[in-house]
């Protein structure tokens, strides 16, 4: 679930924004542009100022085997790899829209309606190579479910200081209905 996204588009002002942001400032990142592919260094929105720093996407696997990419919201908080992370080192994930395949193997690009950014929670962990991060995913809502049966953890923009600054209002908000978006065949 949640295994690439739109992490720069030449048409959004914003991203383009976050994105020299963190150029200007981490110079020698290996920062990647366009399509997001898990343990690609991507800009992450972190701390109370949501500062754009560069992150590798997932964590070292079990005994150094495989990556973790996602972490479900329903039970990040009791897993010990996870729980650490969501409470103590909550992220933003700035996108322009994530990819998730159906049945059929067609590929869908998802929007929230009417909007060019679409945020994802996250958190992140220091590892050896640097801070690394996960998407947090969720149960899908009737936009989603018919195409795939888990959905990220949509921030609305409000919601972005208080998810990477309020612990209690964070683990709460991880147990809501994700907003609806739209979709279109990628």
């Amino acid at each position: 679930m949640c295994g690439r996204y739109v992490g720069f588009d030449d048409g959004n002002d914003v991203i383009k924004e976050i994105y020299q942001k963190t150029f200007d400032t981490f110079p020698d990142a290996p920062i990647k542009i366009g399509e997001v592919f898990p343990t690609e260094t991507v800009p992450v929105l972190a701390g109370p100022q949501l500062a754009p720093v560069p992150m590798k996407w997932g964590y070292t696997g079990f005994k150094g085997k495989g990556v973790l990419i996602n972490a479900r919201a329903e039970t990040a908080a009791e897993k010990y790899t996870f729980r650490d992370g969501l409470l103590r080192s909550r992220c933003v994930i700035p996108t322009c829209g994530y990819y998730e395949w159906d049945k059929r193997k067609a590929k869908f690009r998802f929007n929230l309606p009417d909007e060019q950014m679409l945020y994802l929670g996250g958190f992140f962990s220091r590892f050896p190579d640097g801070d690394r991060f996960i998407i947090l995913t969720t149960s899908p809502n009737d936009s989603v479910s018919d195409v795939h049966d888990r959905m990220p953890l949509i921030l609305t923009e409000k919601m972005l200081p208080i998810w990477t600054t309020d612990t209690r209002a964070a683990l709460s908000y991880l147990t809501e209905t994700m907003p609806a978006l739209v979709r279109r065949e990628a």
